[in-house]
Formats: C-alpha cells, structure tokens, sequence
C-alpha cells in the first residue's frame, strides 16, 4: 500500500514536470532581472560667469556682463582674464555713460570687450609686458607705477596698472581663467575713451 502511494506521488511530480516542459519553449534560458546603472551626474563647470555671479563686490558689472554678447562664451571652456570695475567704479561713471552701457547694446558690448582679455593674465604676468589685447583685438597698457605711502614699508608700495585701472585684488581664478577687480573701468589705445572714465569723473 505505501509502495503504491509513493509510486502515485512520483507520477503525478513526473506529470507536473512534463507540464512545464512543455509550456517552455526549446533553447530558451531564464532571463536576468534588468537592473538600470546609475550614471553618475556631470561635475558643473566652474566658470567665470559662475564665479562673478556670486560676488557681490562686483555686482554692477556682473548685471551688464550677463548681457553683453560675451556673457555665452565666458560660461565656456577657454582662457580669459576679466578685468572686472568693482560696484563703486560702476556707479561712479557719468549719467550719460550709463544710461550707453543700460540702453546701446552696441555700446555695452564694447564695454564689456574692453575688460575682457584673451589669455590668462595672472598680477605678475601683467608686469612684466607693456600691453596686453582683449578677445575683440583692442590693445590695453600694462605697467607699475611707484605710489609713495608712509603706510607701507620703507614708505614705497607698487601699483599695477592695466589700461589706466589699478588692479586692487588677487586673481579669483576659475577653470576658463581669472578675474581681478579694477578701481576703474579700462581705456583701450585707440578706444571710446567715453568707455573708460576716471572715478568720479
């Protein structure tokens, strides 16, 4: 009796097994469970545009930067060098100038272009050439003044001056170049000197 039993529960698994193989079709294998593969997420770049953008020092120049025809390509790959008016030599421009770099998109662009220089010119390469040239071809002169202050050491402290602008700050440097901040905006040999006025003037 328990031999039948047995012989019965090994025919009915011989039965179900059969059933299985025959809904499988020949060849085919048990397929894996599709697992996606997170890509990691692209490192932003840091440009200068990024960098500028967050500086309040340089908010005014920033503002018109961000509109100029340049704004595209300072927020790519390259090597530049922008010398950038801090927020008081902006507001200290004359009315009419501001009113050229606000409304003449014109104008603003060779603004902008004036301060914009192609190449990464860090302080102690700006001493040593006498001119340097912007992304849109203008010539600006690089040179050191000597400014007598009984504040410094031995009463004497060297100015860098590019394009009449004396450079007031290390460079902030980005991966598509660096920036330094002026006390004016920058006069181009042979530019609009109406683009570069003195503080206050």
């Amino acid at each position: 009796m328990i031999r039948l039993l047995a012989i019965g529960r090994i025919m009915v698994a011989a039965i179900v097994l059969l059933g299985c193989v025959a809904h499988t079709p020949l060849g085919s294998r048990p397929t894996a469970t599709h697992v996606p593969v997170l890509q990691p997420k692209p490192l932003e770049l840091v440009t200068l545009m990024t960098l500028l953008s967050s500086d309040p020092e340089v908010r005014e120049f920033y503002r018109v930067l961000r509109r100029s025809s340049l704004s595209n390509q300072l927020a790519q790959p390259g090597a530049y060098t922008i010398l950038v008016p801090g927020n008081e030599a902006m507001k200290a421009m004359s009315p009419e100038t501001r009113w050229r770099i606000e409304y003449d998109a014109a104008f603003r662009d060779r603004f902008i272009g004036l301060h914009v220089l192609d190449g990464v010119w860090d302080s102690p390469d700006l001493s040593l050439v006498e001119t340097v040239t912007t992304v849109t071809g203008v010539m600006v002169n690089s040179d050191i003044e000597i400014i007598f202050d009984t504040e410094v050491c031995c009463g004497v402290d060297y100015g860098l001056y590019v394009g009449g602008a004396q450079v007031l700050t290390s460079a902030v440097g980005a991966e598509n170049g660096l920036y330094l901040v002026i006390d004016r905006p920058v006069a181009g040999i042979g530019s609009d000197r109406a683009c570069a006025e003195p503080v206050g003037g």
